[in-house]
C-alpha cells in the first residue's frame, strides 16, 4: 500500500521550519520519500551546487557539499562575448537564438 499525504504544503514546509535536529530532518525525509510529492522549495547550496533540503535532490551544480559527480548546469552569459559559462565547471556553450 502506497502511503498517501493529507498534509498540504504549506503544513510540510511549517513541520520542516519546526525541525532543530538531523534525527527530525531524516525522519522527515523518509516520509517525503514515501510517497509524498517534493516542490523543493527548500533549497540550500555552496560553491559547488544547491541541494533540496527536504528530499535531497540536486537542483544545480553537484550538489551542496559536491556530493555528484555529475554537474547539472546552471548556465549564465559571459559579457560582451557570445556564449554562455556555467557557474559551477565553467563549461561553455554558443549562445545561439533558437
Amino acid at each position: 500500500m502506497a502511503f498517501v499525504s493529507r498534509k498540504t504544503m504549506r503544513e510540510w514546509i511549517t513541520e520542516i521550519k519546526e525541525v532543530t535536529s538531523t534525527e527530525n530532518l531524516e525522519n522527515l525525509r523518509q516520509q517525503v520519500a514515501g510517497g509524498a510529492i517534493c516542490k523543493h522549495e527548500i533549497v540550500s547550496g555552496d560553491h559547488y551546487g544547491q541541494t533540496c533540503d527536504i528530499c535531497g535532490k540536486i537542483m544545480q551544480g553537484y550538489g551542496k557539499g559536491g556530493t555528484s559527480q555529475v554537474c547539472k548546469h546552471f548556465f549564465l552569459p559571459v559579457k560582451e562575448e557570445n556564449h554562455l559559462s556555467c557557474i559551477y565547471c565553467e563549461c561553455i556553450i554558443l549562445n545561439e537564438p533558437f
